[in-house]
């Protein structure tokens, strides 16, 4: 967490945010699990990913691979 600062902070985050100032939500962003960063393609910012997210992340894939595995032949 030392290494984020309030330029890449999770819009989540900050409550403070309206609609209006915010260009892009980063809704679907790319997420890089051996770095633990998300970046966004539409606007182009990177964040770190909390421990949280990045275990909740590591589950969606393997569920996702889970799934793949299952419905090939």
């Amino acid at each position: 967490m030392s290494q984020q600062n309030t330029a890449t902070a999770d819009l989540d985050d900050d409550d403070f945010y309206d609609e209006d100032d915010v260009d892009c939500w980063c809704d679907n962003p790319d997420i890089d699990l051996l770095e633990g960063r998300a970046s966004c393609y539409q606007c182009g910012r990177r964040w770190w990913l909390t421990n949280e997210q990045l275990s909740r992340e590591i589950e969606l894939q393997a569920a996702l691979i889970e799934c793949i595995e299952v419905e090939q032949p």
